[in-house]
């Protein structure tokens, strides 16, 4: 009989997951990102094996995948990364999950939820300092945070951006980014908004740009084994969780 089988070696996750904690030490949480399925290595078994290593923070696309997670028994917090839609807020409630939040709509309709609820959502605002792709544009975050304070039923646990180049070899474009994610978190200081955690370390900044780490890091990619590109400073002995054999 011909076949092809996948394997998943949760030995190697582990080695991965301790190269994070060799580079970040205790100076920051991680948040292990398991969209996708786990990057296609099956969501609730990587999840619950790193919940058992001691990862702080799980990260998903969307509800879907939260409720996935909490049902395959995981309880450590998730964030929601692509933010969640008002129909899904009643999940947020239900199964203690982290939204996302980037659009005033989302935030209002939050904090209605959470006040009908008689509770308190915790929520990661989160600014575009270039990626161009999700969050509020760092110019404009001054007004955001005002919005934010003023509504109730909204606890602000984090703050994060995501680096756009951080993968090439050239690590200008991702300090300029770095630059203006402080530059926003003094501003909310000046406000008076603090934050549990701020972060923007995806795997390729956890291995080559240490002032980013701040209080929590976001590694994905690495802890399956897969290196972010071949252009790190950095050289680092990852394992392919994944084997293929045929």
């Amino acid at each position: 009989m011909i076949g092809s089988t996948i394997e998943i070696d949760l030995a190697c996750l582990r080695h991965n997951f301790s190269k994070v904690r060799e580079l970040v030490g205790q100076s920051a949480a991680v948040l292990a990102v398991v969209k996708s399925d786990a990057y296609g290595h099956g969501m609730v078994p990587v999840a619950r094996e790193l919940e058992y290593q001691g990862v702080e923070y799980f990260g998903v696309s969307n509800c879907r995948e939260a409720v996935t997670l909490r049902q395959g028994g995981v309880r450590s917090p998730i964030l929601l990364l692509l933010g969640v839609e008002e129909d899904e807020l009643d999940y947020v409630i239900q199964y203690s999950l982290t939204p996302v939040i980037f659009r005033s709509d989302v935030a209002k309709a939050i904090s209605a939820s959470a006040v009908a609820a008689a509770t308190k959502i915790p929520v990661h605002l989160k600014i575009d300092t270039g990626m161009g792709r999700l969050g509020v544009p760092y110019v404009e975050a001054e007004s955001f945070f005002e919005l934010i304070s003023s509504l109730e039923g909204i606890r602000v646990e984090g703050i994060l951006s995501h680096f756009a180049a951080a993968d090439e070899h050239d690590k200008s474009f991702s300090k300029q980014q770095l630059q203006r994610f402080h530059q926003v978190l003094t501003l909310a200081d000046n406000i008076g908004l603090t934050f549990r955690y701020a972060h923007i370390a995806n795997s390729a900044g956890v291995i080559d740009l240490p002032d980013s780490y701040l209080q929590l890091v976001r590694p994905g990619l690495m802890l399956y084994g897969g290196p972010p590109s071949q252009e790190l400073h950095h050289p680092i002995n990852l394992e392919p969780v994944m084997t293929l054999k045929t």
